[in-house]
Formats: structure tokens, sequence, C-alpha cells
């Protein structure tokens, strides 16, 4: 399997309204952890949010700016 491949997960928090990357891996428990993690440390869940894409820096930013535009308009 190639890197382009690969699924990865990425963890977005929402901050004045805007959502932007947190933090990423290639296994979503683990990702999921730091979601439970936050949350416990006071996060709202509605400010957190998994997405996944391919591994590129690129997708990652088409999809929160894809998730950001919907959230204006």
């Amino acid at each position: 399997m190639t890197i382009s491949a690969r699924r990865y997960h990425s963890l977005l928090i929402r901050e004045n309204g805007t959502w932007g990357i947190h933090f990423g891996d290639f296994d979503k428990e683990v990702v999921q952890q730091e979601l439970v993690d936050l949350r416990d440390g006071g996060t709202k869940g509605k400010d957190l949010f998994i997405v996944t894409t391919g591994p590129l820096q690129a997708d990652i930013d088409a999809k929160v700016a894809s998730l950001n535009a919907r959230a204006q308009g």
C-alpha cells in the first residue's frame, strides 16, 4: 500500500467558530483517545471533530477549509 492510499485521521478543534487541526495519526484509536482526553480536560464535545482524509497536508487542509466554508455559509 502506498502512503497516498492510507487513511489519516485528524482531530479538529473549533475555536471562535473556526475549525483547526489539533492532532492527527494513522491510527484512529489514538486520535479518539486524544479527543477523550480533551473532553475530560473540559473542552466541549461539540467543539471536537475527527475527520478522515488522505495523508497529505493538502488533503487535510482542504477538508478543514470545506468545514469552515460550510460553517460560514
